[in-house]
């Protein structure tokens, strides 16, 4: 799992990591940064098909970005 805001590991550095693994599910969480666990339900439903050895269909997962509009009072 990546997630696309990571400033700590690229998508493209993650990608060179796992480059010589041949048994490979790539998930990537749009809008999610390096501690992209928490980030929804989805997110963690893969999680558990993992750990529960189930197959993973899912390659994108996409999670809103927070209300970042001014408030007015």
């Amino acid at each position: 799992m990546s997630g696309s805001l990571d400033g700590r590991t690229t998508l493209e550095s993650q990608r060179e990591a796992v480059s010589g693994l041949t048994n490979l599910t790539g998930i990537t969480v749009e809008n999610a940064g390096h501690n992209l666990f928490m980030a929804s339900a989805e997110v963690q439903q893969v999680i558990d098909r993992f750990m529960e050895n189930r197959p993973i269909e899912t390659t994108t997962i996409k999670v809103s970005l927070p209300d970042m509009a001014p408030r007015t009072e």
